[in-house]
């Protein structure tokens, strides 16, 4: 293997239909060329993209992604947006004939999350016993896959689970195995184990008794030996510092599937009943207090849509925190309350004075054992969170300059990192309404210079004739 470094200036022959950052095609290269790889680049530098580049310049298909379930839907935007091509979400309609339409040319492959895997490309797990990968039998379907790609590949550290079994059957035998994640040791280098046999590497290092003996109570040396093999073999992590040509900031939205979609649309047609009494009112006193009213249902509307991202959202901070700092924005307490309870957080909150305001900042900055901040609006001026460079933003508010000023809390002097902020929205709900809304705004000068409340008022006015006229989300 080349190591990654070595393929700076190189650039992917493949016709994209967006343009990839010079590192970006120095780490696709490499994937092709290395074939079966742990890709740990930093979160933020595109190894969704390299991995996407690396399997269209390779021509593997057909492709099998599997990540977990909060991600499939961004798995499928992103192929289409760089490829111009689709994968297929697997489902219970496609279950036993979902390699068809790779054989018709609809699709370039196919995604799964790791708890639906069973499903979709086993016929048979016996009952009753400690299940052995050679007691698994899998499907014709397996055979059909020709490359795989794992995200969030360190859910497979733990060899005697049957999603770690089910992965490395499946993948067995492709030519090409990319296991993406940022932190592919969790808890301790064992970790790397049961990864290393997924893309059939663990041989080069003699084994899983002799990494189990080498490496379990490993010294510094040993394990300084063991990453440059790695570097050398199968693996390659760059830094966001690294990656000269980034922008000082990235925004990028995942889209998710909430998991109360139900009461979101009861809700939904509820105030779309109510608009319409709102909107033909002509007494100018009732129009007031109805707007009121209304107000008040779109917050139900976005409770109810937030409530449904909470799990998945959860899921995510648990992988940044396993490896750096990060700093998550909500409104309401639902949503506050629920991440500084979960994760134990720090906060910044409008129910905390001025002195455990800055006592959390202090703390934040300085302990490395503090991995979350929980902030609110309240900490949209005047605080300095630059021991993070990744936010997320699990609602929004009304402005984008309020916006941009929570973004900016780490995006600020100080900070030495490039800067990621991940917004989360709900697929087909208010949530894509107003980003669009927002990204719009952004452009206007008075969000710049001020003018606030016009333009709160501009976008919940839209927001209104959006809703009162029917419109679908814009995907």
């Amino acid at each position: 293997m080349i190591r990654v470094e070595g393929y700076m200036g190189q650039r992917v022959n493949v016709q994209l239909k967006r343009e990839l950052y010079e590192f970006q095609h120095s780490g696709a290269l490499c994937i092709k060329d290395t074939k079966r790889l742990i890709v740990g680049d930093q979160m933020g530098l595109g190894k969704t993209v390299e991995s996407i580049a690396a399997i269209m310049e390779a021509k593997a298909f057909p492709l099998l992604v599997i990540c977990p379930a909060s991600l499939k839907l961004n798995w499928e935007r992103e192929f289409e947006a760089w490829t111009g091509h689709k994968l297929l979400v697997l489902n219970n309609e496609v279950k036993n004939t979902f390699p068809m339409f790779y054989d018709v040319g609809l699709v370039k492959g196919f995604i799964c999350n790791y708890e639906s895997l069973k499903k979709y490309f086993v016929d048979h797990i016996p009952k009753g016993k400690d299940v052995r990968l050679s007691d698994i039998y899998f499907n014709e379907k397996t055979n059909f896959i020709k490359s795989v790609i794992i995200d969030e590949f360190h859910r497979c550290k733990d060899p005697g689970a049957l999603q770690s079994k089910l992965v490395k059957g499946i993948a067995s035998g492709k030519e090409y195995i990319v296991g993406m994640t940022g932190t592919p040791v969790v808890n301790e280098t064992l970790d790397l184990m049961p990864q290393l046999s997924i893309i059939e590497r663990l041989h080069e290092f003699g084994g899983a008794s002799e990494f189990k003996a080498k490496y379990e109570s490993a010294s510094q040396e040993d394990l300084t030996a063991l990453q440059n093999k790695l570097r050398d073999t199968c693996y390659f992590r760059r830094e966001r510092t690294e990656a000269l040509d980034l922008p000082g900031k990235t925004r990028q939205v995942v889209y998710l599937d909430i998991d109360n979609m139900q009461e979101y649309k009861d809700a939904l047609t509820d105030l779309r009943t109510y608009l319409k009494e709102y909107k033909e009112c002509t007494d100018r006193e009732i129009s007031i207090k109805m707007r009121g009213e209304v107000m008040v249902r779109i917050g139900i509307l976005k409770e109810i849509t937030v409530r449904g991202k909470l799990q998945a959202i959860k899921d995510w901070a648990k992988d940044v925190i396993a490896s750096e700092k990060l700093v998550l924005y909500g409104q309401l307490d639902i949503v506050v309350k629920y991440f500084i309870h979960e994760f134990k957080a720090l906060h910044i909150i409008g129910q905390d004075n001025s002195h455990q305001r800055q006592a959390a900042i202090d703390k934040f900055q300085t302990d490395p054992d503090e991995k979350m901040m929980v902030i609110s609006k309240a900490a949209a001026e005047g605080v300095t969170l630059t021991a993070a460079s990744v936010m997320g933003i699990v609602e929004q508010w009304w402005n984008p300059a309020i916006m941009d000023q929570i973004e900016d809390r780490l995006d600020r002097i100080g900070q030495t990192r490039k800067v990621m902020i991940v917004y989360f929205l709900g697929k087909n709900t208010i949530d894509q309404w107003i980003y669009n809304l927002i990204e719009k705004k952004r452009e206007i000068s008075n969000a710049v210079t001020g003018a606030t409340n016009d333009i709160e008022t501009q976008i919940i006015d839209e927001l209104l004739n959006i809703l009162y006229n029917g419109e679908s989300t814009n995907d």
